[in-house]
């Protein structure tokens, strides 16, 4: 990924590391009492690597600190109901 390095005379030539992520995603549909549920569950870059998105140069360009993730992997649970009513008589 391309960044500013405010020390290169050429805009944007700079580049990060190779960005890796390996991620699984798992979703369970079902209908309940006439609607729809979604049950899905998510957990995102298994392994743990430590992408660099940029960096921010101090005033002065000497020092530069990574742009990370706060956190190397995210898990997200949840249940999407529908709740419009029933149209299928209307078909």
């Amino acid at each position: 990924m391309p960044y500013f390095n405010p020390n290169n005379e050429n805009f944007m030539t700079d580049k990060t590391e190779d960005y890796h992520n390996i991620s699984i995603n798992m979703s369970w549909i079902r209908m309940n009492k006439n609607k729809f549920m979604v049950v899905t569950a998510s957990l995102s870059n298994i392994l743990g690597f430590e992408n660099v998105y940029g960096y921010h140069y101090t005033s002065d360009g000497l020092n530069r600190i990574a742009i990370k993730d706060p956190s190397n992997r995210t898990f997200f649970i949840g249940i999407f109901i529908s709740l419009g009513r029933d149209n299928t008589e209307d078909i």
